[in-house]
Formats: structure tokens, C-alpha cells, sequence
């Protein structure tokens, strides 16, 4: 599964973090904190937290720490993922995004009636995505993301239905020169981070079902 995708989600969903980096840059911290979350919010559908959003204006960068997404109703946990710190650094001398790198995401996939946790955030932002595309066009100056770094990403799968736990590998996601407006990109990143997670989620499925029906035979 070595494939060269994507954002965040998660933002993660994390592509709306991006976006509302870009806008308030240089604002204070506070108010890139509500901004991130608000967007994220409302891409996902569920709650979305942070812990604490560090800007260094002299340098060009910002270090958000602990980035929650809350799980959608009916799921156990609280959180479905977090991540453990998200960078960005610009490039003034182009006048671009030098790079993103989320550093140690959690990722919770729970199975309940046949349907995951990924699977319903990425159908909440699929939606919000086909409402904007059904309204006013992407608006925005073109910005450019020279790196896209998402790694040491640990991810689990709990299924309710089948009362198994296992761990699920997530490999390092990888992808360069992004282009588009903001909210282009952010759509591109996280869209293609929540591919990855929920087409991992169906292997784990896939796999906990398979190892379920030998333990009957067996039996």
C-alpha cells in the first residue's frame, strides 16, 4: 500500500487546518485556533479540538499541537483521530508553502452495523464538498504546497460486530508541489488522506471476517 496520496484530514482533515492557516497567517494564534477548528468542524461534522497553536511570524511558521476529531454519533470513542503535532513553514523567497508535516497521528476506526467511523466522516465530507461545488466557484489566491509529509501514523481497528481488536498499518503519505486555491488544495488533501484510511479500514474488515469464519470451521 506504498502509494504516493494526498490531508489533511483528516485534516485529517487536516486540509481545512491549511486552508485556514493560509487566511490568518498573520493574525494572532487565538484566532487561527477557532478558525481551524471551525473549518475542520464543519468539513467533518463532528467536533473538532486543539490543543495549541504556536506562530512564529519571524520564520514563516506554525506548530499545531493535538488536533482532535471528534467521532461521529453513535461510535464509541470521543475521538476518531489525533494528531500529535501538524507543521508548516513557508517559503518567502517563492512565495510558497515550503511544507506540511503531520508527525504522529492516532487513527480510531471502530466497526459498528456494518459501517466505520472513516466511512462516515468521509461521506460528511464528500457532502460538504458537493454542496460548495453546487454553489459559488473556489475563491482565492492560488497558493502552491512544495511538501505534504504525513508520518509514524499508528492506527487501530475495533469492530463491534465481530468483537475483534487488531492493529492497522498505515504507511507514510507522501505528495508534492499541490497547487490550487485554498480550499482546493484542502479538499485535495483531505479527500485523499480519508481514501487511504477508510480503504484500510475495509481491508481490516475484510481480514477480521475472514479470521472470524475459520474459528467457526474450527469450532
Amino acid at each position: 500500500m506504498k502509494k504516493f496520496i494526498i490531508t489533511v484530514i483528516v485534516v485529517l482533515f487536516v486540509g481545512a487546518g491549511i486552508a485556514g492557516w493560509w487566511y490568518m497567517f498573520h493574525r494572532l494564534g487565538g484566532l487561527l485556533e477557532a478558525e481551524i477548528q471551525r473549518a475542520a468542524s464543519e468539513a467533518f461534522g463532528t467536533p473538532v479540538t486543539i490543543g495549541d497553536v504556536q506562530l512564529n511570524l519571524v520564520q514563516g511558521a506554525v506548530r499545531i499541537e493535538d488536533l482532535a476529531i471528534g467521532n461521529p454519533p453513535g461510535f464509541a470513542r470521543e475521538h476518531a483521530v489525533v494528531f500529535g503535532s501538524i507543521e508548516a513553514a513557508m517559503d518567502f523567497e517563492n512565495e510558497q508553502v515550503a511544507r506540511v508535516v503531520l508527525d504522529g497521528a492516532q487513527i480510531f476506526i471502530e466497526e459498528k452495523g456494518g459501517v466505520t467511523n472513516m466511512q462516515r466522516l468521509k461521506e460528511a465530507l464528500e457532502s460538504r464538498i458537493s454542496d460548495e461545488a453546487g454553489g459559488v466557484a473556489s475563491e482565492g489566491e492560488e497558493i502552491v504546497i512544495q511538501l505534504f509529509l504525513m508520518r509514524r501514523t499508528t492506527a487501530t481497528f475495533e469492530s463491534d460486530s465481530l468483537q475483534r481488536l487488531s492493529e492497522v498499518e498505515i504507511d507514510e503519505i507522501e505528495m508534492r508541489n499541490l497547487r490550487g486555491t485554498p480550499d482546493e488544495v484542502a479538499e485535495e488533501i483531505a479527500v485523499s488522506v480519508m481514501d487511504e484510511i477508510t480503504q484500510e479500514a475495509e481491508r481490516a474488515m475484510l481480514e477480521a471476517q475472514a479470521r472470524k469464519q475459520l474459528e467457526d470451521v474450527g469450532d
